[in-house]
Formats: C-alpha cells, structure tokens, sequence
C-alpha cells in the first residue's frame, strides 16, 4: 500500500541476516532497522557467507556431526532437520504469483533448499490446487500487479489455498486486495513492503503539491499547444509557510512531513497513535477534525481499511479552508470522489494532485475535464532503485519465513492482534 501504515509493527530480529546452508544472502541490508521498519537503508551489499540459525537458539558454524545438511532436508519452520537425525522431509516450495523483473538471480538462490512454483491465472491456480499440485507450497509471492492474474486474495479464495501454506509475502505496502482477517484465521502470516516505498511515494507527494499549489497543468499543457501560458493565466501559491496537515504519520508520511519542512512549511499529523518527539522531529499532533479544519494542504498517507473507506466525504470537505489543496498518493477509496469533484468545481478545494483514484484504471470524469488538478497514473514506486528493494525485501521476509517461520515486515494488523492493541482508524 503505498499509504504507510498508521501503526507501528514490532521491532523486527536483529539476527535476521543468518542464513541455512552458509549461501550468500541476498542484498537487502536490514542492519538499520528500528522500531517500525522506517529506518531500513538500502545498499548493494557483497555477497558473504553467514551462519545456519535455527529455531532452537543456536547458531552453527558447521553441520552437527552425522547430520547431512542437505538443502532438500531443511524443514519450513526452520533448523528442525539441521539440528536433529530427522528422517527427510519433502521439499519445501515457493509459488511465485506474477513475475519478477529486478531480483531474478537472488530468487534463483531459493532452488538451493526449495522447489520453485509459478501460479497464472486463478481458474489455473485453484485447478492445481485441487489436484495436489501445491501440497508443499509453504510461501507465497504476490503483488498488487498480480491481482489481475487470480483476483484479490479474498474470503472466497484464502480457504481454498493449499493447507501447507504459512506464508503470504506481498509485494506492495497497500495489501487491501488480501483479506488479513480471512489469512489470520487460516494461520497464514502475512507480509508487505513498507520502508522500500517510502522516499519514491514521497516525493511524488511533493511533485504533486508543487504542482497543486501552482495549478501547473494549465501552464504545462498550454505551451505544449503553442499557447504559451494559455489564455488566463492564473497564479499559484508558494509552500512557505503553509500549513501541511498529514493524515497517517507512518514511514510514508513522515517523508513527506521531511520533504515539506524542506519548503518552509509548517507539519500537523494526525494518526492512530502520537509519535515520539523523535519521530514528530516538531510536527504538531492534532485530531482529526482539527486537521481537517486548520490544514491549508492536506496529504493522505494512511492505510486503506474498512474504517479508512471514504474517510475523506462532503462532510469533511465542509469543514476545510476555502481554497485547501488535496494531495493523495494512498489510496483511491479513501477519498468521496464526487465529492471532491463537487469541491474542486465550487471552489473550495483549489487544486488537487492525485496518483491514486478510487476505481482505477477508470478515473472519474470530473477529475478530467478539471484544468485546476494534477493527475498521475498510479506511478508513485515507478523507479528502478524503488522496485528493486521492494522485490529484495520480498525476497527477505520468504528467507526468514523459510528459515526461523517469521516475517520481517508483518502486517500491522497481526501484529496488533498478538499483542493485543486496538487503533482509532
């Protein structure tokens, strides 16, 4: 979900490197992360050799003595095989849901102790599961963009994954086409890739807000039809000083909240919970309504759940400033798209920049034929370096799910559930 979370997950094994079989790890450096996951820095790191781990604690230099460590042997919840003369277990298989474009020979590293599957389409995805074929189907790679391919991961569709599933690992940090609640009752963790999108989805928030705040799409499609800067030219507004209300304070959002003090603008957020003065670093926590009403730019960079569907509708729309900017590159369905129609044509809202919409790939009309907003065609993550790390932390969470049965960056919503929490959103 490109929209940041509006919780914060545990704090991930620091020891989450160690690696079966000493084979080279593959790349993605999590030495950096903290509380949450926003602080994974990303680097193209030598390949090097680490120790086994294993579930039981201990960490092996070496095979144990009359153990073979043989790939083929290593269980799915970890060193079971490796630290016991346990009699061979089935391979264990990925099924790779889509396609891979950036981490193919880190992902031909798995053959080394597991059998990789690839699903197509769903009426061929639920045939093979009918007939056996992923019986030893222990984790799952999917993506937004393979939703097409077998649907959304539903109420309809999660009973009926294979039973040897435990793992779902998503590529994406929006998940909303996988029903988590249906997963948890399976036993099924899941998996998504916040950190890896934050600074791409941030900065075409900002794109989007520069844009906004001058309505660049006159002046920009004008000269491009020999008109110059067209027949009324307009003029726009600058960032300083501005009011820039954040709804959802997550990694994503605290980007944003970084980028936009780099334009002298002034940092609200409103959230599930109040940060840290360290993660605030001087943004001001108000309440909902209090964000609706003050902000003279508004960027929504919350999750999208059930209570998030249309949290931004007419009624919010009368309670913001005269002449407010929206900026929303989360989800679609969190904005009343009439709505913000209806704003846009009365006035009230001045100019909107948008890279998600709420029925994409069709976008409302009325967002069209409006000269006053910026639009981009879901394009937030569309960079080389942003598609890698998401793919390379993808490829971690299935290492760790296949080595020691956990994820990394699991789903704050199980995560909540284990311990316990409840949120306002």
């Amino acid at each position: 979900m490109r929209g940041a979370s509006l919780s914060t997950p545990s704090k991930p094994d620091k020891n989450m490197h160690r690696s079966i079989s000493n084979r080279p790890v593959t790349g993605f450096d999590h030495t950096n992360v903290t509380k949450g996951h926003e602080n994974v820095e990303f680097r193209n790191l030598p390949a090097k050799k680490l120790p086994i781990a294993c579930s039981c604690t201990e960490s092996h230099e070496k095979p144990i003595s009359g153990v073979e460590r043989d790939p083929a042997k290593v269980s799915s919840w970890g060193c079971v095989p490796l630290c016991s003369p346990v009699i061979s277990m089935q391979k264990p298989a990925i099924l790779l849901i889509g396609g891979i474009d950036h981490v193919q020979k880190e992902w031909k590293e798995f053959e080394k102790f597991a059998e990789l599957k690839v699903g197509t389409s769903r009426a061929d995805f639920l045939g093979a599961i009918e007939k056996g074929d992923y019986s030893n189907v222990v984790a799952l790679y999917r993506s937004n963009a393979s939703t097409p391919l077998t649907g959304p991961f539903d109420v309809e569709l999660v009973p009926k994954l294979p039973q040897s599933l435990k793992f779902i690992c998503h590529n994406g940090a929006g998940y909303d086409n996988i029903d988590v609640e249906a997963c948890s009752s399976r036993g099924i963790q899941v998996s998504h890739t916040p950190v890896a999108v934050n600074s791409a989805t941030a900065d075409i928030a900002i794109f989007l807000m520069l844009g906004a705040l001058r309505r660049i799409h006159i002046p920009y499609t004008a000269i491009r039809d020999f008109k110059w800067r067209g027949p009324s030219p307009q003029l726009g507004h600058d960032p300083q000083n501005k009011i820039l209300g954040i709804l959802g304070m997550g990694g994503i959002g605290r980007d944003v909240a970084a980028r936009g003090r780099a334009f002298g603008m002034k940092i609200q957020y409103y959230n599930r919970t109040t940060l840290s003065p360290e993660l605030e670093q001087g943004a001001k926590y108000v309440d909902f309504k209090e964000l609706m009403k003050t902000s003279d730019v508004l960027s929504l960079n919350c999750s999208l759940t059930k209570a998030t569907v249309g949290i931004i509708g007419r009624k919010e729309f009368g309670l913001m400033k005269d002449g407010v900017i929206i900026i929303n590159t989360a989800r679609g369905k969190l904005i009343d798209e009439s709505a913000l129609v209806d704003a846009l044509e009365s006035g009230k809202v001045f100019s909107a920049g948008l890279d998600v919409y709420e029925e994409e790939p069709t976008v409302h009309p009325g967002l069209l034929k409006n000269s006053n907003v910026v639009l981009l065609p879901h394009v937030g993550t569309s960079t080389v370096e942003t598609q890698r790390n998401m793919e390379l932390l993808v490829l971690e969470n299935l290492e760790k799910a296949l080595t020691l049965g956990e994820l990394i960056t699991q789903v704050p919503e199980q995560v909540n559930l284990a311990q316990g929490s409840t949120s306002k959103l």
